[in-house]
């Protein structure tokens, strides 16, 4: 079953997270009462204006002078976060807070992190520590609120939330994640009451208007639910779970067609969301479009494996911050989910860490390619040969690229020698795949039929390989193109 407020954990703490952004904030102004000169002062100067590379360059700086230097370390941890690398960023905040324990803002940063990592254990000690340390802060009982609902201590984050509230009663998004928290306990009227509060205070909260929709609708009050959920899109068009939960009320009113569409608006806003294609299976199975139904199992199923893979990877990166191999795997899920920037972002933290690591440059060559972006994908397929010089296909890849750069010389250079290698190793063994590199280097080089020859060969020595005819049909289709 869908938990509607998986998507809305972020939204229900805007408050907290806007008061915490202030507080992080405030750190240079802080430090700039100490003269300001020096690494550290240039860092925060760097941050403040989006200069992360010349920030990190003088945090490390710093750094290598004074390896405890406070300042230093959570000006790193401002900078990883910034970058999207929330494994360093923690490292580096938990390395200051060794120095400095009683520090309620880093504890309250890296409490947030390790949450949206999974790693909920220690993100919950780090925000206990900061409603102990700063007690009378809202926001901070509020995101110490948000990290007790994730670990589904719904009793404890009531609580929280309730202690939020207290301190800042205008604070409408406590009060929203106060209703998410009955909510997910099943404790539906005071969940609605919650979200009627959050409306008091604000009546634009798309997500009090959410919540209370997916509330009516448990009550079986969907054409209640139903006006609250249009009332949540009609402020916020973008927002998912507001449609997820219209489907729900849809699919139970026997509305398949229109549940189809509400599902499918949630999917577009959230590729990742298996339970809405689920329930697309479901509403094309009660309208006996079983084909239609077997399709969207069979893509929620592909999602719950990606979200599988990546909740492995993540657990991986926070456990083993240093090691690349988690970023690896998150790079070859965003891959898999064909989403390029998050992949690209992913394989090139592996490489920060590891810069000869083989998997992360194939990965990363693999997604320049789908991407089309030929000229990264030539400089990675460099790297890859000098890194594996017996790799025939990656050779002929880079000579292909190469080429469509426009470097016929270079590109020459690079086939010439595959074809080397190739040939040797068919002159040496001649087993099947031997032939099929032959080929694919000959087929590189343009020399249609001596490629065709040779994939024959290949599958004449294996016939057995499914992948060598679709090879072979590349082949041929090649040859009688018009050139």
């Amino acid at each position: 079953m869908y938990k509607p407020s998986q998507a809305r954990p972020k939204l229900a703490t805007r408050a907290a997270v806007a008061a915490i952004l202030l507080i992080c904030g405030s750190v240079a102004p802080a430090y700039a009462q100490r003269p300001a000169e020096g690494p550290v002062a240039d860092g925060w100067r760097a941050l403040q204006a989006g200069r992360l590379l010349t920030a990190r360059r003088s945090f490390t700086d710093a750094l290598e002078a004074s390896p405890q230097d406070v300042r230093a370390l959570e000006g790193l941890a401002r900078v990883a976060a910034r970058e999207g690398d929330a494994a360093e960023a923690i490292g580096h905040y938990e390395a200051a807070l060794r120095h400095a324990p009683d520090t309620a803002r880093m504890r309250v940063a890296v409490g947030m992190l390790l949450s949206d990592m999974r790693e909920h254990g220690r993100a919950v000690e780090h925000l206990r520590q900061a409603t102990e340390l700063d007690a009378e802060n809202a926001a901070t009982w509020s995101a110490y609120a948000q990290a007790l609902w994730r670990v589904e201590w719904y009793p404890q984050a009531a609580t929280a939330y309730q202690r939020a509230i207290t301190l800042d009663p205008s604070d409408a998004w406590s009060l929203v994640g106060l209703g998410d928290t009955h909510l997910r306990a099943g404790e539906l009227d005071e969940a609605i009451a919650a979200y009627d509060k959050a409306l008091e205070q604000d009546a634009d909260a798309h997500a009090a208007h959410c919540g209370r929709g997916a509330a009516l609708s448990k009550l079986g009050k969907f054409d209640a639910a139903l006006a609250s959920l249009r009332q949540a899109v009609t402020l916020r068009d973008d927002y998912g779970p507001a449609f997820y939960e219209m489907g729900v009320v849809l699919q139970h009113q026997k509305e398949y067609e229109d549940a189809i569409r509400a599902f499918g608006r949630a999917t577009q806003l959230n590729g990742w969301d298996a339970p809405s294609v689920t329930n697309i299976a479901r509403c094309y199975a009660r309208l006996g479009k079983r084909d239609l139904a077997r399709k969207a199992h069979e893509h929620a199923a592909k999602l719950q494996k990606a979200q599988s893979d990546h909740a492995i990877a993540t657990a991986y990166t926070s456990q083993y911050p240093d090691l690349p191999d988690g970023y690896v795997g998150l790079g070859a899920v965003y891959a898999r989910m064909g989403q390029n920037s998050e992949a690209i972002k992913a394989y090139k933290q592996a490489l920060a860490r590891a810069p000869r690591n083989v998997a992360a440059h194939f990965g990363l060559g693999d997604v320049y390619l789908n991407a089309r972006m030929i000229a990264e994908a030539a400089d990675i397929h460099r790297v890859l040969v000098t890194l594996r010089p017996g790799d025939i296909e990656t050779r002929a890849m880079l000579g292909m690229l190469l080429r469509e750069l426009g470097e016929e010389d270079e590109s020459r250079t690079v086939l010439l020698t595959a074809h080397a290698l190739s040939s040797a190793r068919v002159t040496e063994s001649g087993h099947a795949n031997d032939w099929n590199l032959l080929a694919y280097v000959l087929y590189a080089q343009a020399d249609y039929a001596a490629a065709e020859s040779a994939m024959t060969e290949a599958i004449r020595l294996n016939p057995i390989e499914s992948s060598y005819a679709g090879r072979l049909a590349q082949i041929r289709a090649a040859r009688a193109a018009p050139r």
